[in-house]
């Protein structure tokens, strides 16, 4: 009988952070918190976490199972869907969570990296915005001429 390891709490922690609080599941926007700080989700293995489990017939070590590049952060409802022991495994195979994680995380790292450069883009303009000077004309556009 396999041992399921607890996950760390260092992989939970990037594991949240690279999914941006929100289940990777496409199309779903629930975020993983409610507004009283609650948690709403779940984090399934990609392979199983138990080799009786769904997806759980890999040579892969108990350790490796509950690594980061293992586990994908769901709501509740995802999760029990991902697991469902008569569907998950058919409907969510290990290559297609594999990707799903991977697209999730990579769309969340774009939004972040868009995020900032739009406030790095603001701030550069921020002085322009303010200059008061009588020979600055700004049009209705909000194009400054002079």
């Amino acid at each position: 009988m396999s041992k399921r390891l607890p996950i760390k709490a260092a992989t939970m922690r990037k594991l949240f952070l690279n999914s941006g609080g929100r289940c990777a599941v496409e199309g779903c926007p629930t975020p993983l918190l409610d507004p009283a700080g609650g948690w709403g989700g779940t984090v399934a293995h990609i392979v199983g976490a138990e080799k009786d489990g769904p997806r759980g017939d890999s040579d892969l070590s108990a350790e490796a199972r509950r690594g980061y590049d293992n586990l994908i952060l769901c709501c509740a409802y995802h999760g029990r869907t991902i697991d469902d022991p008569h569907s998950g495994e058919k409907s969510y195979p290990v290559e297609h969570l594999r990707k799903m994680k991977e697209r999730h995380e990579s769309r969340v790292n774009e939004a972040v990296n868009q995020a900032i450069e739009g406030e790095k883009a603001g701030a550069q303009m921020a002085p322009q915005a303010l200059d008061v000077s009588p020979n600055r004309l700004i049009t209705n556009e909000g194009v400054a001429v002079g």
